[in-house]
């Protein structure tokens, strides 16, 4: 092979090389040159999603280690108790396998599986314990980072879990069958057997067991009584433990007997093979307390022999709650003496007041004595103590018209304007934390506090509770006729507890001792809406009560009720049904013979006070939720709409006819009820500013706006802290204290960690004066309320009451001190309304706000008049009762929070764009000067 160099090489390979190196010398300058012609705006855009992306991976990253590491010692700890429980058995099963103590009437029906199964069913509950952890977590009403942890530990095909039921019958000592165990549900993995099963329910329920393993698998040799501890069951002859699949004798053992979904497995003592004829009846025990008043000893349901009779089920039912009796037998047949309560008061007959222990049969007084009535399924069996002709309990209630009431004078409670109590205007610390609930618990609601003459009342399911103000010690509690519904608002007036509970019932009792005085009736129900919700406001005038329901929804209302209750006696004065909208989060404003409401559709209906027939209806362009309030002037009120619109309206004191005399736009959406106070308005909202949030919708901040009464001017609408936006919507009604010459405004953001905030009004910016501990951070839509020394209560999703005292001076914004009024250069820009004189509506257009708080600026700033976005920020802002939509709006919004960090700590400096722009000139010129010099040479 050569070694000489082509001769084409020789020759043109010196300038193919410059050609080469002038063509990249000119794309290199071309780009230099775009990137410097690139607008400065562009770059700050690509900043910004920069730090969004960054943020995101942030979020998922902190959610995903955070949520690991939960779901990790959940499962550890479940792993090792599960485990703990198999070595247990298979230790006991060992020793007695050492004793040798088979019966030779061992059978098919009675194998329980094989011997070697066992370690395999310690792993599967092993498992299933894994299992279970992360299906709790993924199934559960949590926020965002737990939804993402459950989402992420989601079970394999392999780990599918199975549902079935387990139910153990024995013998009572007359040789009566007894239904030890009512169908339990046991929630194994697939490939689980039905001896898992059996073996869980059993030690999940305590009931004591001797099983010994056998090369078919366990037997089970006895079982005890969970009623009687001396009734122990094992083979006598004839009778065995016994296993059934769905009712019928098993042709295998339960070892062999692979669990399917909705299988019911059970152990019965007999010989047949079959389930014993049973019927099933609910029992409860209706005792007093030591203050006199009906409460609930026990309530349950059990199954007994068909043909048992109702003195039986009662000795079955009092000896499994524990509570001793003395019962005989007479001529006249089965007699109850006393029972005794668990506090050791003995309650017979009292002739003092007549009261005694009767059986009451299905809700009526039973005419038989409790040895002549068989029980029959369905039956209810009850036992009251209580007078002859007393009416039967609802839920344990009795109401008692005569209860002595406290003179305690005026009303408290939701919507009852400014206070001039000295609330925390310096800083402020825990006063104390009272826990009413679990916050995993979300069956359970809890009303808003209302605070009253040294005492915080407050509801948790059926219960409301009365603790001490300053120490948050109980010092009582009552039950209800019902449940309180997601939001409940108490009042209190002339010493009664006036509490608004579900399908649309009130319920009054002594604010001293919670003695019920009356409680109304259940509401019809809507055929597609569903049960009443009592979930609006209340008002009091001249010894009435106005009240409003609605069967709703989160997103739509489809009916509600308008009633007028008598305070003293709780009769219905008059009732009306709305049948277009419900009344969500609604109330009525009060001013001569009239009173004035809105609905869900955005309808202001005047109602006569005596009557309750309407006067007038005026339509507002959309729907309402929240309280309609008095204005300083009578006969004028002031309304808020869910697309963030506030109304002033007038109603003519002679016929009742409603006007509007003007309106004015503070947000994009709000719920929240206003308050009045010299002659200013302060409500809240979601802002009027936006941002994208990384779902690809638009979400809000939160707003609390001043505003003047006369004018509809915006004075301030403030949507900042110091440390950035206020996070999420405004949706409770603030709190407006009055003092020292200042106005002080507390509120809440729906949001976690459901903080407390403060608005000092001249103010440029509101502050955080309140965060809760980690693990009691929620979301909160209830209102704050104060007590008589100031000391501030309010209650988020966590579950926990919250007691917030000041500890300091007031402090400022940056020692400005507030001014009276406005001044030029804090008034909001644009901000008014139209008033009308004469109500035109044509003269009462919306202007809409579009100031944006001092030293911030939002991604976007919305224009006010998109209805369509206020509406779907409305549902966000209301924390919809789907859990994904739940999930997915906290997710957003901390996003959102995270990204506007980003921006500020990773945006590119302002000298990047600038020296793009020179060094592109420079390219210009050089490609200039060297395309000058190449003609030149050529």
């Amino acid at each position: 092979m050569s070694n000489t160099i082509p001769e084409r090489l020789r020759s043109g390979g010196a300038p193919a090389m410059r050609g080469i190196a002038r063509r990249a010398a000119t794309a290199a300058l071309a780009v230099l040159l775009v990137w410097g012609q690139v607008p400065a705006v562009a770059w700050a855009e690509a900043a910004s999603a920069e730090s969004s992306s960054a943020a995101n991976a942030q979020l998922q990253g902190s959610h995903a280690s955070s949520g690991d590491a939960s779901s990790g010692d959940s499962s550890d700890a479940a792993n090792a108790e599960q485990t703990d429980d198999a070595a247990g058995a298979e230790q006991a099963s060992d020793a007695q396998a050492d004793e040798g103590q088979q019966d030779a009437s061992e059978s098919a029906d009675n194998i329980t599986g094989a011997a070697d199964a066992n370690p395999n069913a310690a792993d599967g509950n092993t498992t299933s314990a894994d299992g279970t952890a992360s299906g709790q977590t993924e199934g559960s009403d949590q926020p965002a980072d737990s939804a993402e942890n459950g989402s992420t530990a989601a079970l394999d095909d392999e780990d599918q879990q199975v549902a079935v039921s387990v139910s153990i019958y024995g013998m009572s000592a007359s040789g009566d069958a007894e239904e030890w165990l009512a169908p339990y549900e046991v929630t194994l993995d697939e490939g689980q057997t039905a001896e898992d099963a059996l073996v869980q329910a059993l030690e999940e329920n305590s009931i004591a067991y001797d099983a010994t393993p056998s090369e078919y698998g366990l037997y089970f040799q006895s079982i005890t009584s969970p009623f009687d501890a001396g009734n122990t069951l094992s083979y006598d002859g004839s009778n065995y433990w016994q296993f059934l699949v769905d009712g019928a004798s098993a042709s295998t053992g339960a070892s062999s007997e692979v669990v399917t979904e909705g299988a019911s497995y059970a152990l019965v003592f007999g010989s047949t093979g079959e389930l014993p004829s049973m019927v099933r009846a609910t029992f409860e025990v209706y005792g007093i307390d030591a203050s006199g008043n009906p409460e609930v000893w026990t309530t349950d349901s059990l199954s007994v022999e068909k043909g048992s009779t109702a003195a039986e089920l009662t000795e079955r039912m009092l000896d499994a709650a524990g509570i001793a009796y003395d019962a005989e037998e007479s001529t006249y047949g089965w007699y109850l003496n006393s029972m005794t309560s668990s506090d050791g008061r003995v309650l017979a007959w009292d002739e003092a007041t007549g009261a005694y222990w009767q059986l009451w049969v299905n809700g009526a007084a039973s005419d038989a004595g409790a040895s002549s009535v068989t029980v029959e399924d369905g039956m209810s069996i009850a036992w009251y103590y209580a007078a002859y002709g007393a009416e039967y309990p609802e839920n344990g209630v009795v109401a008692d018209p005569d209860a002595e009431q406290p003179d305690w004078e005026g009303a408290y409670g939701f919507g009852q304007g400014p206070t001039t109590a000295e609330t925390p205007a310096g800083d402020a610390e825990e006063s104390w934390v009272s826990k009413i609930k679990d916050v995993t618990d979300w069956q359970t609601n809890v009303s808003d506090p209302l605070v009253a003459h040294g005492r915080v009342y407050i509801c948790a399911g059926s219960q409301l509770i009365m603790m001490d103000a300053a120490t948050g010690k109980e010092l009582g509690r009552a039950t209800l006729v019902e449940k309180v519904d997601s939001i409940a608002r108490m009042i209190m007036v002339d010493g009664l507890i006036i509490v608004p509970v579900h399908n649309g019932r009130l319920q009054a009792l002594t604010a001293d001792t919670l003695s019920t005085v009356w409680y109304t009736d259940a509401l019809p129900a809507h055929e597609q809406g569903g049960d009443q919700q009592a979930l609006g406001s209340l008002t009091v005038e001249g010894g009435y009560l106005y009240f409003a329901t609605a069967s709703a929804s989160w997103s739509s209302s489809y009916n509600g009720y308008l009633l007028c209750v008598d305070i003293k006696t709780g009769d219905v004065v008059w009732q009306r049904e709305s049948t277009q909208s419900g009344f969500y989060w609604a109330g009525a404003a009060v001013s001569g013979s009239w009173a004035v409401i809105a609905d869900d559709a955005g309808t202001v209906t005047v109602f006569n006070r005596e009557t309750g027939e309407t006067a007038s209806t005026l339509a507002l362009d959309a729907g309402s939720r929240s309280q309609v309030v008095n204005g300083t002037d009578a006969g004028t009120f002031i309304v808020v709409t869910k697309d963030g619109c506030l109304h002033k309206i007038a109603v003519d004191s002679r016929t009742g006819v409603a006007v509007e005399l003007g309106s004015v736009k503070f947000g994009s959406s709000s719920t929240s009820t206003p308050v009045v106070a010299g002659g200013k308005v302060y409500v809240g909202g979601a802002s009027l500013e936006s941002y994208a949030n990384s779902w690809g919708s638009t979400s809000y901040y939160g707003t609390i706006a001043v505003i003047d009464e006369a004018s509809l001017a915006i004075e301030y609408r403030i949507i900042s802290t110091e440390d950035g936006y206020l996070p999420a919507a405004v949706q409770a009604s603030p709190l407006v204290s009055q003092q020292g010459g200042s106005t002080y405004v507390y509120f809440t953001c729906n949001i976690t960690p459901g903080g407390v905030y403060r608005y000092r009004v001249g103010d440029k910016q509101a502050e955080l004066i309140y965060t809760p501990a980690e693990g009691q951070q929620n979301y909160c839509m209830a209102s704050v309320v104060c007590g008589s020394d100031g000391t501030l209560y309010y209650i988020n999703d966590s579950g926990n009451l919250f007691a917030i005292k000041g500890t300091s001076s007031p402090s400022g914004d940056g020692g400005d001190t507030p001014e009276k009024g406005p001044s030029e250069s804090d008034k909001v820009p644009g901000d008014t309304g139209t008033v009308s004189e004469n109500g035109d509506d044509e003269a009462a257009g919306r202007r809409p706000a579009g100031a944006v708080s001092p030293a911030l600026q939002p991604l976007a700033a919305s224009n006010g008049d998109a209805a369509t976005s206020d509406d779907e920020a409305l549902e966000g802002a209301a924390a919809d009762g789907s859990d994904a939509e739940e999930q997915a709006s906290a997710s957003a919004r901390a996003t959102s929070a995270l990204a506007s960090d980003a921006a500020a700590e990773r945006g590119l400096p302002s000298w990047v764009p600038v020296a793009g722009i020179v060094v592109g000139v420079c390219g210009l010129a050089a490609i200039g000067i060297y395309l000058a010099t190449v003609r030149k040479r050529s």
